[in-house]
């Protein structure tokens, strides 16, 4: 019921989880869809990212917008609330996501947002003002 290409997508500790919990197995129809339907090449709406899978834990996230079917993701990474260093690029899946060294990140496949901009805006929108959505700015 698990594609090898969801098994490759996520986190061991979250997969066995997710196994182990009757309650998920019908999540796995949309989880092997999710993850088939991740574009080798960033796909734009307009001039925003689309964004395909999320990676978070605590105060870092991945926000990931291609996959070449093996290690290497394209991306938007936030690492440590640290929103001047953030930036979109090349992604490993077992360097950066997945190493024993970095911290246990988990697999969020229904996603609330169509773009990486409108997620960092949801999250982040006094740093992000200008990915606000069309019609105006959020008020916190």
């Amino acid at each position: 019921m698990v594609s090898n290409k969801l098994r490759s997508l996520i986190p061991p500790e979250q997969l066995e989880t997710t196994l182990y919990d009757p309650s998920h197995l019908m999540d796995f129809v949309k989880m092997n869809s999710v993850a088939d339907s991740v574009p080798e090449k960033p796909q734009m709406i307009g001039k925003r990212h689309r964004l395909f899978l999320h990676y978070s834990s605590f105060d870092s996230h991945f926000f990931i917008c291609s996959w070449d079917g093996g290690d290497e993701f394209y991306g938007y990474e936030l690492k440590n609330e640290d929103l001047n260093s953030s930036k979109f690029r090349s992604i490993s899946l077992s360097k950066d996501i997945l190493s024993e060294t970095s911290r246990p990140y988990a697999l969020y496949f229904g996603n609330k947002y169509n773009t990486v901009e409108e997620a960092l805006y949801d999250i982040y929108p006094a740093f992000f003002p200008a990915y606000a959505p069309e019609g105006g700015r959020k008020t916190a």
